[in-house]
């Protein structure tokens, strides 16, 4: 019995080693010189096939702890550097299109879209990818209808939290003309005698905000 067996398992590594293998219905060369090689190569092949975006993220975070770095500006090019550039514009386009359709889309969509093929990135490297595109005011994020900062302390949570990511809106952000943001901060520094006014859209309507509820 021990010899069949052990005759079985030589014709089986034989045929692996000399047989032909498929993938997604094409033809693939295979060359190994080891069973386990020729299927690290075979599974390899497949994994690239089925999620051809994968290499989109190859600079990963580890931690909560990274993501609270983005959003708060400090170390986005150490934990997020250049590598991701496709993910982040991958993730832009896809909002700026559901924006042109006027779909929403929330993070749960994001995570669900983002972890299945054809990219199969991981849920805490989508929650940062999103956390860079808000970071850098490329995105705005809305709970429950209003406005998420990125130093919001349960921006977090509505990035990976289950019950969070559904009633978090992820949307393109529209940046108002910089000859309207020009004139604003004119008429604001000549309405509240104040000419420390940020150039930064978000800071000055901070600011603005602030001068208002002064004034009252």
């Amino acid at each position: 019995a021990k010899e069949r067996e052990k005759t079985a398992a030589n014709l089986l590594k034989d045929a692996i080693l000399r047989g032909t293998f498929f993938i997604s219905g094409e033809r693939v060369q295979i060359r190994a010189s080891s069973v386990k090689d020729a299927l690290d190569q075979a599974l390899t092949r497949l994994v690239e096939d089925v999620y051809s975006k994968l290499n989109y993220v190859s600079s990963f975070v580890q931690s909560d702890q990274d993501i609270l770095q983005i959003l708060s500006g400090q170390a986005v090019q150490e934990t997020m550097p250049a590598p991701n550039a496709l993910a982040l514009e991958e993730m832009r386009q896809y909002l700026e299109i559901r924006a042109r359709q006027h779909r929403t889309v929330t993070m749960a969509e994001m995570q669900k879209r983002y972890q299945s093929a054809p990219y199969g990135w991981r849920e805490i490297d989508i929650a940062a990818l999103t956390a860079h595109l808000l970071s850098g005011h490329r995105i705005q994020l809305l709970y429950a209808g209003a406005p998420l900062a990125a130093n919001d302390r349960r921006t977090p949570d509505c990035l990976r939290k289950r019950t969070e990511t559904e009633k978090t809106v992820v949307r393109q952000k529209v940046s108002a003309p910089e000859a309207l943001l020009k004139q604003a901060r004119r008429q604001a520094a000549e309405l509240f005698n104040s000419m420390d006014l940020a150039t930064e859209e978000e800071a000055f309507c901070g600011q603005l905000e602030a001068l208002l509820s002064q004034a009252q």
